[in-house]
């Protein structure tokens, strides 16, 4: 052993032989990398955030949960970046299922800055020497080795990194080899931060370093968790993040030699809140640390979210996202798990082709829970450079209406994403024609580059062979179409045509999203349209066609309205035809007709769901008038909870954080909150979710509320929590969630624009309707509230 080493890693990673998963001898530069804050408290931990000594654990159940969505995700992980695995049950959960796929890992870090490289088998000194420039700490200790070292703190670092690319070794002398049982020792380094107060200082949190190589070119990776604060006290210990970051930052250049032609990438959970804020914008801690240019994660290596992705770097020829871009929210309201991207090296240094919230790890439609961990995951995929590898870099195109279709033709090899920027807002048909299961074809809009844009519908495109066309309303511009390879195997040729819908028939209706005014344009010089034979009732002549279902509940319990107007209109020249088909029928019947003047207004009513047609038409005989600007609006309202099933339209999964648990008897917080949900339109319940071992609530906590599914309103929407851990009887608190008008442009929005938005609600345990001296309960309900119904 190695008695003067104050520290450790345990790392189990050396001498295996390359297997099928390792990606060791593919040609292939992409690295697709998950970092997650996973929330793994040990029993003590736990019994102190609960205040109870018999605190509730699922940390093994997560982990499980967690690694078998990491195996099953189509978007094939390299490297894999935990923080807060403090609970050893729940670390061994996660070597004993991943460790098949991810032989290259360090399984703990704990101790002290150390500038020893050390190995041990079955607890045998084998080996000892000091790296050059006495930096950091590389260890290995086989799969069934162990270090013995006497550690001050109370918990390791919570720091893991899985890999199935080869970590580099510092070369073994030949006459230990036969005792260490290999050539080569995994360089992995691990410096614990010197400053650290609160909770933290019971844990030895730090920075986790390891050289991989990957086509034979070094790829420096560091996994950290910094200095936490209390969420109502966000900045408080910014002094201290700093100077872990200045530690972590000299551990880059130690280990990296040349750190301006380095790849490098950071990733974790910093605790730096990197939310553009709608009314405050940045933080001082995020500008201090990332957007100030002497500063050494600004000037060397930056935040990739914001300087890489959202709105691009300010440079000639990359896309500049607009200001209500995707804040990229990691937890409540902020925004703390980073990927920092060091910007050299100059030749071959790979694209950040896309970073994301991996919901597909988050939660999972077919096994919903309500809790996994109280951040989000982060993908963050890397590719060589390319012409439109990135969002900054994609291909930026115009589609005026009346252009012809445009066919991107090309080929995807080992994981590499082609990027297209459409310019103009509007309806569109965009499909994928070729490539088959391997290739995917998605939808993003700025405010949301995590979740694709849900189709607006799909129907059959006419003709002999009945193509399937998706059609999308698209009224937000620039809007993102993303070509990926999640699978990497080979290489696939791919084709998606893109056509803007000009509304010159029924087929050809362009799509109208609720509560964004549209721009339209009629042909000049000629009618737009044609009248349609098959409809004897009314004269569609010379208009231009738009669609949206007219949607209600199936059961006829809404009375659902919809108003459509047409304002701006050249010479007052446009009138209003409204039309409707019901389900299952190709039959339009005339609902409304409305003649052109300088206001022109349709309310029609219905209480089933119709498929809805507006027809704008010019009463103009000399063809001239163009321009008109429509609005399509509805009194129905939807709250959407879970953006991966596939009627949603949530921007995010539905989360309720407790700010405060409720008060028992004298004040007393010992134990957790159980909650049971109840959401009622009209009297009647549409959502009960009972309570269970996943709905209890300490102070700062979060659960998913994944069996949210859709739930439409006109008005409000009551949303209550029940309180049932008492021995008397519940507490009741509940919030009426408006209608979409009526919280648009207020201060609960969090995020989003045009027709979906993320809100935050309070509910408040109020203690003057409390008989038992419970008071003080605060939580926050964040949820997707939305004026379009599901596609």
């Amino acid at each position: 052993m190695c008695p003067s080493m104050p520290g450790s890693i345990k790392s189990a990673s050396a001498g295996q032989p390359p297997c099928a998963n390792c990606r060791e001898d593919e040609m292939s530069a992409s690295i697709r990398v998950l970092t997650y804050n996973v929330q793994m408290r040990s029993w003590a931990m736990e019994a102190g955030a609960q205040g109870s000594l018999t605190p509730y654990e699922n940390v093994e159940d997560r982990a499980k949960l967690i690694s078998k969505r990491i195996l099953d995700s189509e978007w094939d992980y390299d490297v894999l970046c935990f923080q807060e695995v403090f609970d050893e049950d729940g670390r061994d959960a996660l070597i004993s299922h991943l460790k098949a796929k991810y032989p290259f890992r360090v399984e703990k870090a704990q101790g002290d800055s150390v500038s020893t490289v050390c190995a041990t088998l079955l607890g045998i000194a084998g080996y000892a020497a000091t790296i050059p420039g006495g930096a950091a700490l590389s260890i290995v200790a086989g799969a069934i080795g162990l270090i013995l070292i006497p550690f001050s703190k109370f918990e390791d670092s919570g720091l893991m990194i899985f890999s199935r690319i080869p970590f580099d070794g510092t070369p073994v002398p030949a006459d230990l080899q036969h005792i260490v049982g290999q050539d080569k020792i995994p360089i992995v380094a691990f410096v614990e931060y010197e400053d650290s107060v609160w909770d933290d200082s019971a844990a030895s949190k730090g920075v986790l370093y390891a050289k991989l190589v990957q086509d034979g070119k070094a790829f420096h990776l560091l996994n950290s968790h910094t200095q936490a604060d209390s969420t109502d006290n966000v900045e408080a210990h910014k002094d201290i993040r700093r100077k872990q970051l200045n530690q972590a930052f000299d551990l880059i250049k130690t280990m990296s030699g040349n750190v301006e032609d380095a790849e490098i990438l950071m990733c974790g959970d910093l605790n730096i809140d990197g939310m553009s804020h709608p009314t405050t914008g940045f933080r001082q801690e995020w500008t201090e640390r990332f957007d100030t240019p002497s500063a050494p994660f600004t000037k060397v290596l930056h935040d990739s979210w914001m300087h890489e992705q959202s709105p691009g770097d300010v440079r000639l020829g990359m896309l500049t996202l607009p200001d209500w871009f995707d804040r990229g929210m990691t937890v409540h309201n902020q925004r703390l798990d980073y990927a920092l991207r060091g910007r050299g090296p100059l030749n071959g240094r790979r694209a950040m082709q896309h970073m994301c919230i991996a919901y597909d790890i988050a939660t999972d439609a077919t096994n919903p829970t309500s809790y996994v961990s109280d951040h989000l995951p982060v993908r963050i995929d890397l590719d060589l450079d390319r012409p439109f590898a990135s969002i900054a870099t994609s291909e930026q195109i115009n589609m005026p209406i009346g252009s012809g279709d445009k066919i991107f033709d090309g080929f995807l090899v080992e994981g590499q994403m082609h990027w297209i920027c459409i310019k103009d807002p509007g309806g569109y048909a965009i499909d994928l024609k070729l490539g088959g299961p391997d290739v995917r074809m998605d939808i993003f809009t700025a405010d949301n580059l995590s979740v694709p844009v849900k189709p607006f519908s799909i129907q059959d495109e006419g003709g002999p062979r009945q193509e399937k066309m998706t059609r999308f309303a698209l009224p937000l511009a620039p809007f993102l179409i993303r070509i990926a390879h999640p699978s990497r195997r080979g290489e696939r040729r791919y084709r998606v045509r893109v056509h803007r819908y000009a509304g010159t028939s029924r087929l050809d209706a362009i799509p109208l999203q609720r509560n964004v005014p549209f721009v339209a344009q009629a042909k000049v010089g000629a009618p737009h349209s044609l009248d349609d034979p098959s409809t004897p009732d009314f004269d569609e002549m010379d208009t231009v066609w738009f669609c949206a279902a007219l949607d209600t509940e199936p059961d006829g319990s809404l009375n659902a309205n919809s108003t459509i107007s047409i304002n701006n209109a050249d010479m007052d020249a446009f009138g209003l035809l409204v039309v409707a088909s019901k389900p299952g029928s190709n039959d339009l019947a005339l609902l409304d007709k409305v003649d052109a003047g300088p206001a022109v207004v349709s309310q029609v009513g219905y209480d089933r769901p119709l498929n809805g047609y507006f027809l704008a038409q010019r009463q103009d005989p000399s063809f001239t008038a163009e321009r008109f600007t429509i609005t399509l609006k509805s009194n129905v309202s939807y709250l959407y909870g879970n953006p991966n099933n596939a009627g949603s339209r949530a921007r995010t999964m539905a989360r309720l954080f407790c700010r405060d648990e409720t008060d028992g008897f004298l004040g007393s917080e010992a134990g957790s909150d159980d909650i049971q949900i109840n959401v009622s339109v009209g009297g009647l319940l549409r959502v009960h979710i009972p309570n269970s071992d996943e709905l209890e609530f300490d102070d700062d906590s979060f659960r998913d509320l994944p069996q949210l599914n859709m739930v439409r309103y006109i008005d409000s929407a009551e949303f209550e929590l029940v309180e049932l851990d008492d021995l008397s009887a519940a507490d009741r608190t509940s919030i009426h969630i408006p209608s979409f008008d009526m919280l648009a442009n207020t201060d609960k929005v969090l995020e989003g624009v045009g027709a979906s938005l993320t809100v935050q609600l309070p509910l408040v345990f109020n203690p003057a309707e409390d008989d038992d001296d419970d008071d003080d309960g605060v939580y926050d309900l964040q949820i997707t509230v939305s004026c379009e119904p599901p596609p």
